[in-house]
Protein backbone atom coordinates (compact mmCIF):
# COMPACT_ATOMS: atom_id res chain seq x y z
CA UNK A 1 0.00 0.00 0.00
CA UNK A 2 1.72 3.47 -1.26
CA UNK A 3 0.56 7.02 -0.61
CA UNK A 4 -0.14 7.40 -3.91
CA UNK A 5 -2.14 4.76 -4.10
CA UNK A 6 -4.74 6.29 -1.09
CA UNK A 7 -4.44 9.53 -2.53
CA UNK A 8 -5.43 7.81 -6.28
CA UNK A 9 -8.46 6.47 -4.28
CA UNK A 10 -9.69 9.80 -2.70
CA UNK A 11 -9.32 11.84 -6.21
CA UNK A 12 -11.55 8.81 -7.37
CA UNK A 13 -9.14 7.31 -9.68
CA UNK A 14 -9.27 3.43 -10.29
CA UNK A 15 -5.40 2.68 -9.59
CA UNK A 16 -5.86 1.39 -5.91
CA UNK A 17 -6.46 -1.47 -4.31
CA UNK A 18 -9.19 -3.12 -1.56
CA UNK A 19 -6.54 -2.39 0.84
CA UNK A 20 -5.67 1.53 0.01
CA UNK A 21 -9.53 1.72 -0.16
CA UNK A 22 -9.82 0.56 3.79
CA UNK A 23 -6.82 2.61 4.85
CA UNK A 24 -7.97 5.70 3.87
CA UNK A 25 -11.39 5.14 5.10
CA UNK A 26 -9.91 3.87 8.27
CA UNK A 27 -7.50 7.45 8.55
CA UNK A 28 -11.16 9.55 7.59
CA UNK A 29 -12.78 7.86 10.71
CA UNK A 30 -10.09 7.97 12.58
CA UNK A 31 -9.57 11.72 12.01
CA UNK A 32 -13.55 11.91 12.72
CA UNK A 33 -13.25 10.49 15.70
CA UNK A 34 -10.61 12.21 17.35
CA UNK A 35 -12.14 15.83 16.10
CA UNK A 36 -14.23 15.42 19.44
CA UNK A 37 -11.08 16.12 21.32
CA UNK A 38 -9.95 18.98 19.74
CA UNK A 39 -12.79 20.84 22.02
CA UNK A 40 -11.75 19.06 25.41
CA UNK A 41 -15.20 21.47 26.77
CA UNK A 42 -17.16 19.23 24.67
CA UNK A 43 -15.84 16.04 25.95
CA UNK A 44 -16.29 17.12 28.93
CA UNK A 45 -19.71 18.49 28.52
CA UNK A 46 -20.86 15.02 26.75
CA UNK A 47 -18.96 13.11 29.73
CA UNK A 48 -21.31 14.51 32.32
CA UNK A 49 -24.37 14.79 30.03
CA UNK A 50 -23.95 10.69 30.49
CA UNK A 51 -22.94 10.95 34.03
CA UNK A 52 -25.94 13.19 34.89
CA UNK A 53 -28.78 11.09 32.92
CA UNK A 54 -27.66 7.45 34.00
CA UNK A 55 -31.85 6.77 31.87
CA UNK A 56 -30.44 8.60 28.62
CA UNK A 57 -26.80 7.18 28.83
CA UNK A 58 -28.76 3.65 29.27
CA UNK A 59 -31.24 4.04 26.12
CA UNK A 60 -27.86 5.14 23.58
CA UNK A 61 -26.30 2.38 24.52
CA UNK A 62 -29.22 -0.12 24.02
CA UNK A 63 -29.42 1.84 20.55
CA UNK A 64 -25.78 1.34 20.03
CA UNK A 65 -25.96 -2.51 20.86
CA UNK A 66 -29.01 -2.67 18.22
CA UNK A 67 -27.85 -0.57 15.65
CA UNK A 68 -25.57 -3.05 13.69
CA UNK A 69 -28.14 -5.91 13.93
CA UNK A 70 -26.81 -8.70 11.20
CA UNK A 71 -24.82 -6.07 8.96
CA UNK A 72 -21.59 -7.65 10.87
CA UNK A 73 -22.16 -10.89 12.12
CA UNK A 74 -19.74 -13.59 10.78
CA UNK A 75 -22.23 -14.67 8.33
CA UNK A 76 -22.72 -11.60 6.39
CA UNK A 77 -18.69 -10.41 7.14
CA UNK A 78 -18.24 -13.86 5.48
CA UNK A 79 -20.24 -13.11 2.41
CA UNK A 80 -19.12 -9.49 1.55
CA UNK A 81 -14.92 -10.64 2.21
CA UNK A 82 -15.99 -13.54 -0.48
CA UNK A 83 -17.50 -11.56 -2.50
CA UNK A 84 -14.76 -8.63 -2.70
CA UNK A 85 -12.09 -10.98 -3.33
CA UNK A 86 -14.04 -13.45 -6.02
CA UNK A 87 -15.91 -10.63 -8.01
CA UNK A 88 -14.50 -9.58 -11.52
CA UNK A 89 -13.32 -5.57 -11.51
Amino acid sequence: MTTYRIHDYLLGGKDNYIADRVASDSRDRARRALGLTRRPDLLAEAVNYLLDCPDAAARMAATARERPGTRFDVTTMRGVLVDAYTSQR
